[in-house]
């Protein structure tokens, strides 16, 4: 009897000391399982990458790319001023998508026909040019150095614009900084953290889908578009139509962590023709305006007027990007396109 009271008694103690070891693990095991962030999904990859060095010129076409906090290394670091002081784009000169530029060690060349080749410095500071001037895009201003009498007389016979300078964003100036978008009340769900520019239009990373534009061409038969017509930094494949659209956060390869700020409303620019630089007899932007406006994106962007194609993206973490890199979706935009297929 005695025994068996020990042995019941030796039981029960390696059962509570089993328990007191167990409970713990599996605290452990569950809450490392609960607290793990959620597995990446490869969306798609990547295609192209473009980046335009002298605003409105030809998209300069590169195998891999630094990313910094203003977008693709080099992106609309050039921009254009008209004897007033204004910023002139394709949008009234379509002669700019005729000019090709090309980075060449630490020069950038531009080409036009019957024009000699014009040399630029790949990168300027206050102290290079012989005066630094306010340059405004879309009424976010940041300081330009101007780059040279030549390159002002060059750009003025190619374009037919007397008057006109260069400037060159300056590496040691101060960066425009995005506007918040939740003005126009679609973007409650959306980033708007700012995020700093050189002088591109008001985000650092324009991204655009080849599906996307598959699905485009298949809809609007009046003329065949390429990826120029709407000149994106980042092309993707592998992905469904404007799928793009709805990723609140993505990752790029191993580094480059991007974050979805809103969709691109489009101009009058798309409707250039870039290997003819002139304003096509048909109107994509008219369609776009019809077939993918704000209201129809979601029922809150009543105040988005024109029509919808491409997301601008800004910049969360730095590095290198190159083409092939699988393109991970860390979150997903709450707010969900009504273009995107849901299948």
């Amino acid at each position: 009897m005695f025994l068996e009271v020990v042995s019941t008694k030796l039981i029960n103690e390696q059962r509570l000391y089993i328990c007191l070891i167990l409970i713990p693990l599996v605290y452990i095991i569950w809450r490392k399982i609960t607290s793990s962030p959620p597995r990446r999904r490869v969306v798609g990859y990547v295609k192209e990458i473009r980046t335009h060095p002298v605003k409105s010129c030809k998209p300069y076409h590169v195998k891999e790319i630094e990313v910094s906090s203003f977008g693709l290394e080099f992106d609309r670091q050039f921009a254009l001023l008209n004897e007033y002081g204004t910023f002139v784009t394709l949008r009234k000169y379509p002669k700019f998508v005729l000019i090709d530029q090309e980075i060449l060690g630490d020069e950038i060349r531009l080409r036009a026909e019957g024009m000699p080749d014009l040399r630029l410095p790949l990168k300027m500071t206050k102290k290079d040019g012989d005066h630094v001037a306010d340059v405004t895009v879309w009424s976010i201003t940041a300081e330009g150095v101007h780059v040279s009498q030549e390159a002002d007389d060059w750009f003025a016979q190619v374009l037919n614009l007397e008057g006109c300078k260069l400037y060159c964003f300056p590496t040691d100036g101060p960066p425009r900084r995005t506007r918040d978008k939740g003005q126009y009340e679609v973007f409650e769900n959306y980033d708007n953290t700012p995020n700093t520019m050189m002088y591109t239009d008001g985000s650092p990373v324009l991204i655009l889908s080849q599906p996307s534009l598959v699905d485009l061409n298949d809809k609007y038969t009046e003329e065949d578009l390429s990826m120029d017509r709407f000149r994106p930094n980042i092309v993707l494949e592998g992905c469904k139509p404007y799928e793009e659209d709805t990723w609140g956060r993505i990752q790029i390869g191993d580094d480059v962590i991007m974050e979805g700020v809103y969709p691109s409303e489009r101009c009058v620019a798309i409707n250039v023709v870039p290997d003819k630089g002139a304003m096509s007899d048909k109107s994509i932007l008219k369609y776009l305006n019809e077939n993918r406006s704000g209201p129809a994106f979601t029922p809150h962007a009543h105040k988005l007027k024109g029509g919808l194609f491409g997301f601008n993206y800004g910049v969360r973490k730095t590095g290198f990007i190159k083409i092939g890199d699988p393109v991970y979706k860390l979150k997903e935009l709450q707010t969900r396109s009504k273009f995107m297929k849901n299948d």
